[in-house]
């Protein structure tokens, strides 16, 4: 009888076990990847990057590998554990860590203007802290009043008959939304160019409308 209780004890611990052991491997984080598109909020909302995945969900990164640098319009490949404790401070998206993320494309398409179009596309002032050319992709970095809205960021290639043979001509354009906030954002962006290389272009002027109401240019060659 004794030998029969213990093992019927020895049995109901092992089964104890087994489900105690099930239920962890059930409740441990499920790693997701995913490609999307990086948005730089600049503190907009308490929110600063959210990156939009293809199919509709909308991460925001509390934790990522050291080294990675964000971009506005930049594509990634993410693998992400979710944190469900975690409440999103702008409603923006799912609060993750990042466990590794690649760039998959330099950034942001650029969009055309043309003369039918030209004065209608916002072109608000910025204060511009750099501008770097590699390969395909153009890096711009911005400052900017704000801090209710959401401000936008298009790089435009004109479609007015300014371009000269081999040199196209773009230009920042920013639509502010009517952001009447005064808070100092900063972002950085970044613009495919791999659709002037197509076109034959060999080179561009870059061009923005500063913040003291000047114009910025400067010439690159396309590599």
């Amino acid at each position: 009888m004794i030998k029969i209780k213990i093992t019927y004890i020895i049995f109901l611990l092992a089964a104890s076990l087994a489900v105690i052991t099930g239920c962890s491997r059930d409740d441990e984080p499920v790693a997701l990847t995913g490609t999307g598109t990086v948005l730089d909020y600049a503190g907009t909302g308490h929110c600063s990057i959210v990156i939009q995945l293809d199919d509709g969900t909308r991460i925001q990164p509390l934790h990522f590998p050291d080294g990675f640098n964000f971009t506005e319009g930049q594509r990634v490949i993410v693998e992400y554990i979710n944190l469900p404790n975690m409440v999103s401070v702008c409603g923006q998206g799912e609060v993750c860590n990042i466990l590794s993320i690649v760039e998959t494309g330099c950034g942001a398409p650029l969009i055309e203007l043309t003369s039918a179009n030209y004065s209608r596309h916002p072109n608000d002032a910025v204060y511009l802290h750099e501008v770097t050319a590699e390969e395909d992709c153009l890096r711009v970095k911005v400052s900017f009043a704000g801090g209710c809205t959401n401000h936008v960021f298009d790089l435009a290639v004109i479609r007015t008959g300014q371009n000269d043979g081999d040199t196209a001509h773009l230009e920042l354009r920013h639509d502010s939304k009517g952001d009447m906030c005064e808070a100092y954002l900063t972002k950085e962006l970044s613009f495919s160019l791999e659709q002037l290389r197509e076109e034959g272009f060999r080179s561009f002027v870059f061009s923005a409308l500063l913040i003291n109401g000047e114009s910025y240019t400067q010439e690159f060659v396309l590599d």
